[in-house]
């Protein structure tokens, strides 16, 4: 759990509606069924994860989220603004205390098109390249984890951060997706073109993808599509 920067924890008492908000409109989770469902019984990742022990009915690993760790740090200013320094070396070591505590690495998030329910961004897609890989190399440091990241419709671009990261941190970068899209049919070519020479100078630059094809459903219920289209 915790994929592009999505986490329940880290968390400080009053944040609890700003982690729903991303998590309405970003996974289209009813926001009842959140406020319904989860129990806020912890505030350090670790006390997350202990939380979870004998509650689930499979094994479950996490990722330390980018966005709730930016909102720990900075509160509502994650969705406005870039970290200080300073602030960049609390969410450091927030990223240390979640892997030491357990989790398997970390995410993020720059998909230009998630949102939190009041429509701001969310918080990951304020920082800097600079914040990006700080908090990157504290997996580096410790030489353990992965690395989860989405910007959206990954351009071939995309790779040369990506493969900044592997080389940098020397942990593997997983990023999404490698898709066919008809709208682009070349697209998933371009996408390995770019990242094989990653992998040959021995950096790991991985990108997910779909074994059975991507569909939709559509209720009027659910608006967290069509509410992107112009008034």
């Amino acid at each position: 759990m915790g994929n592009c920067g999505l986490t329940l924890a880290p968390l400080k008492d009053g944040d609890e509606d700003a982690i729903v908000k991303s998590f309405v409109r970003v996974e289209a989770i009813p926001r009842h069924a959140l406020e319904k469902g989860i129990k806020w019984r912890w505030h350090s990742f670790g006390e997350y994860l202990g939380a979870l022990e004998g509650n689930v009915g499979v094994n479950v690993g996490c990722l330390v989220g980018h966005i709730a760790v930016r909102q720990h740090v900075m509160g509502e200013d994650s969705v406005a603004r870039e970290a200080t320094g300073e602030e960049v070396e609390q969410m450091r070591a927030l990223v240390r205390a979640g892997m030491e505590a357990g989790a398997l690495g970390f995410s993020t998030n720059r998909n230009n098109r998630h949102n939190r329910e009041d429509g701001k961004p969310v918080g990951s897609r304020l920082a800097n390249n600079q914040e990006l890989l700080s908090l990157c190399a504290v997996l580096g440091d410790l030489n353990a984890g992965v690395i989860e990241t989405i910007f959206g419709g990954h351009r071939p671009e995309h790779l040369a951060l990506y493969e900044e990261i592997a080389r940098q941190t020397q942990q593997p970068v997983i990023w999404q997706t490698v898709q066919h899209r008809w709208a682009e049919p070349n697209l998933w070519r371009e996408q390995l073109d770019r990242v094989e020479p990653i992998f040959h100078q021995g950096y790991r630059a991985y990108g997910l993808t779909h074994v059975v094809p991507l569909a939709r459903r559509f209720t009027m219920k659910n608006s967290q599509l069509f509410d992107e289209f112009p008034k």
